[in-house]
């Protein structure tokens, strides 16, 4: 199945009809041996399983996000078998073009499919057996066992030696280690296997066990599960002496590799212009956040309401989200919003709609999603995104009354949204006189 069918799953009918072709064998899934097994090899009563399943999915489907740095590999429904020719994306780049196609396909089918990503920049422990050890350090607890997840920036692969093993991937009895782009992972959201208990058909899902784990995959940023080569030993040091392997404990060695080759083709970002964002860089802003509030409270009454409300109001629960995209479509222009200016940010918003969320929000709420990534001076930073202000944001404002007394009322009204950021640019820029 090429990326041109993947996007034809959003379709509901195709979808379902996937679903039957899985189970009449028109696709190599190596679990459907198994699964015919307890339907004595009637395919045609797999299928329809299938599909009664299938639109269980469909009433309860989601969205997923994935952290920017993730290259996601879409998997067949309930299976580890990749849908598309993996081997295509190993050499690619976070920031190129098919890898966001496919990110984004697979985003909007959420619970739809099964998925996996390229470890690269991860160590991934498997642990083949549900045992308490297991239990204590895992992040992620499996059909068979439990998987401890990692990122490590500073290196696109480790390299593992034990004795006379030497690799990115090595087995310890029931434990395998691996890290690099030549092996997947699983993404623990869109993880689903078939479980076949009394004459019945369950359907189970990869369970998130520590905060670390749940913090990245919710929030879609990695910050939780970041380490380094000494802290990856440390892990799994410690998981040996709990097995009472003591004779692997001094013989195991840990090496960042420098090098993964990487695709020629990658877009690259450069001060004038970012191809990924297809945005003009020198929009960016050289204020503090601090600054802008400051300098637009001494203004308040004449900004337009939703900005005023975004910015200085308490958002209630339900309409948060469209007030922070609003700002995010908004305050780049105005803001370098850098690690610190982007914890500004989070921590006002945060104080200001008194939420008591967890952690998971507030990573969610300066999730890079909502904004485009560039480079400037080696420096990473947040840009204005391409995707703007969604429509959905500018209708809830009306029907909040927001627009009863803007000063932008008459204009803002008549133009479409792409058109209402910019027109919210300019008249901010005037009343700053910037």
């Amino acid at each position: 199945m090429e990326i041109r069918s993947l996007e034809e799953l959003l379709n509901q009918e195709k979808y379902l009809q996937f679903l039957r072709d899985i189970g009449l064998g028109k696709y190599g899934v190596t679990e459907r041996e198994e699964w015919l097994q307890w339907f004595r090899g009637n395919k045609e009563e797999l299928s329809k399983i299938l599909v009664y399943i299938g639109k269980v999915l469909i009433k309860r489907h989601y969205t997923v996000l994935y952290p920017i740095e993730m290259i996601v590999v879409p998997r067949y429904p309930f299976t580890k078998v990749p849908i598309v020719r993996w081997s295509l994306l190993q050499t690619k780049s976070y920031q190129d073009y098919e890898v966001n196609k496919i990110k984004e396909i697979c985003s909007k089918l959420g619970n739809l499919i099964n998925c996996g990503f390229l470890l690269r920049h991860f160590v991934l422990i498997d642990i083949d057996k549900k045992d308490e050890i297991g239990k204590k350090y895992g992040d992620i607890e499996t059909k068979r066992g439990y998987h401890i997840i990692r990122y490590i920036p500073d290196f696109p692969a480790v390299e593992f030696k034990l004795v006379n093993i030497r690799g990115c991937k090595i087995k310890i009895r029931h434990i395998e280690i691996m890290s690099g782009s030549s092996f997947l992972g699983s993404h623990p959201l869109q993880s689903r296997y078939l479980e076949f208990v009394n004459g019945k058909v369950n359907v189970r899902s990869y369970k998130i066990i520590s905060k670390e784990c749940e913090y990245a995959f919710r929030s879609a940023d990695l910050t939780p599960l970041k380490s380094n080569i000494e802290e990856v030993k440390e892990i799994i040091i410690n998981i040996l002496k709990e097995y009472g392997w003591e004779g692997y404990v001094n013989q195991i060695k840990i090496k960042g590799l420098e090098k993964e080759e990487i695709s020629k083709e990658v877009p690259v970002v450069n001060p004038r212009e970012s191809k990924f964002n297809q945005e003009a860089l020198p929009t960016l802003g050289v204020l503090s956040y601090k600054e802008l509030k400051e300098m637009l409270e001494k203004n308040i009454n004449k900004l337009p309401t939703c900005v005023k409300n975004a910015l200085f109001g308490s958002p209630s629960k339900g309409t948060r989200y469209f007030h922070l995209r609003l700002l995010l479509g908004i305050i780049p222009y105005f803001v370098l919003l850098d690690d610190d200016n982007r914890k500004d940010l989070v921590i006002d918003f945060a104080e200001r709609t008194n939420s008591k969320r967890s952690e998971i929000r507030e990573w969610a709420y300066h999730s890079k999603y909502f904004t485009g990534r560039a480079e400037v001076d080696g420096e990473k930073i947040s840009t204005v995104s391409k995707y703007g202000i969604p429509v959905e944001a500018w209708s809830t404002f009306e029907t909040l009354g927001y627009c009863h007394s803007c000063p932008l009322r008459e204009t803002c009204l008549k133009i479409n949204s792409s058109q209402r950021r910019k027109l919210i640019v300019r008249y901010i820029e005037d009343l700053l006189g910037v």
